[in-house]
Parts: structure tokens; C-alpha cells; sequence
């Protein structure tokens, strides 16, 4: 939907190399979009699946590779992981209180 999700992919990647996590080459990135996560997005949630690319230049994605993904196979490929919701991680991070949209 417009987001720049190598670069996210590429900084996420780095942050949890710091502290010793290696995410697996056949990562995905799923996008959950909907009202929640930004002003004017239908009222509907939906998914993007969108693969991601690593290279000697870091990670970069296709935007033809991308691809909706039906609510019900979102949660199949979910199921198991541990998952949070945004306000769940602002308050990890210590963020809680400030308006993030």
C-alpha cells in the first residue's frame, strides 16, 4: 500500500542481528492493512504477502510478486507464531501514550 517494505524488512533485519536473531532466508513480509493503521484505509482488513529478496545489497521485494492474501490463509501462515498487535509493541517499547495516527 505504498510502504517501503525492503527498507523496513532491511532495518528490522539488522536491529534483531544485533541482539543475535537470525531471521530465516525464506522470510516473508505480511501486511495487515485495514482503518487501524492508517487514516482513509477501507474499513475492511486485508493481507499483502510480499517476498523478499536478499542480496549482497540487503533485502529488496517486487511489487509483482506481491500478492492479497484471503484472511483465512493470513492466519494459516501466522498460526503458531508469536504474533502481537501494535499496541501491544508500543507499550513493549516503552512508547505507550503517544499518538502514533
Amino acid at each position: 500500500m505504498g510502504s517501503d517494505y525492503s527498507s523496513a524488512a532491511s532495518r528490522l533485519i539488522d536491529i534483531l542481528a544485533e541482539i543475535g536473531e537470525v531471521i530465516p532466508d525464506d522470510a516473508v513480509w505480511i501486511e495487515h492493512y485495514g482503518r487501524f493503521s492508517s487514516y482513509g484505509f477501507p474499513d475492511d482488513e486485508g493481507y499483502i504477502l510480499i517476498p523478499l529478496h536478499r542480496g549482497v545489497d540487503g533485502v529488496s521485494d517486487d511489487i509483482r510478486e506481491h500478492r492479497e492474501l484471503p484472511p483465512q490463509e493470513a492466519i494459516e501462515i501466522l498460526e503458531g507464531l508469536p504474533t502481537s498487535t501494535v499496541e501491544e509493541d508500543v507499550v513493549k517499547v516503552g512508547l505507550e501514550g503517544i499518538k502514533y495516527w
